[in-house]
């Protein structure tokens, strides 16, 4: 029989969680709340860092994006980046969610990439989807304006993690210029 394959360090904490939470519960009662603490940081690093609470097994899709959308997303998502955009894909699919027309993120801000994993036989579907959506609507399909699987991906974590509005001074909007 081969040996077996050791579980890299992301899937090994991926599966601790659970048992962090009951451990940081457990310490608490025991007034041992600097180790609670202590466990609390660890679990929420490996909440935050992007791994998922529910792996997808497929095709790697490779995020290009806002640092500050990506990074927003990847904090708040409770179930993974990669479940998030395969929510994000069947509901387009479904359509019971819509992407805007892609336009250029511009060159503001600082850009990172990251990787989704989807299954590859609902990245076709929206590949094909996505065509049929944009050109139904008469939009660019030039090279970087054309609805892709990105796009969609990026749209939906944005519909499901917003930038928080910016308040001015005493909490009004600020005036028209």
């Amino acid at each position: 029989m081969p040996p077996k394959k050791k579980p890299t360090p992301q899937a090994a904490a991926r599966a601790a969680l659970p048992t962090a939470d009951e451990a940081i519960a457990f310490l608490a009662e025991q007034g041992k709340q600097p180790m609670a603490d202590a466990v609390t940081a660890l679990a929420d690093y490996a909440r935050s860092s992007g791994f998922d609470a529910n792996p997808v097994s497929g095709t790697t899709v490779s995020l290009y994006g806002p640092k500050d959308l990506l990074d927003r997303a990847r904090k708040a998502s409770t179930a993974g980046l990669s479940t998030d955009v395969a929510e994000g894909f069947q509901k387009f699919l479904d359509g019971t969610w819509e992407p805007k027309q892609p336009s250029s993120w511009g060159t503001e801000g600082e850009k990172i990439t990251t990787s989704t994993r989807v299954p590859e036989d609902l990245i076709k579907k929206v590949k094909t989807a996505a065509v049929e959506f944009a050109t139904a609507r008469d939009w660019d399909m030039r090279r970087g304006y054309a609805l892709t699987a990105q796009h969609i991906a990026l749209q939906w974590l944005e519909h499901l993690y917003p930038a928080p509005k910016t308040k001015t001074a005493a909490g009004r909007k600020p005036a028209a210029e």
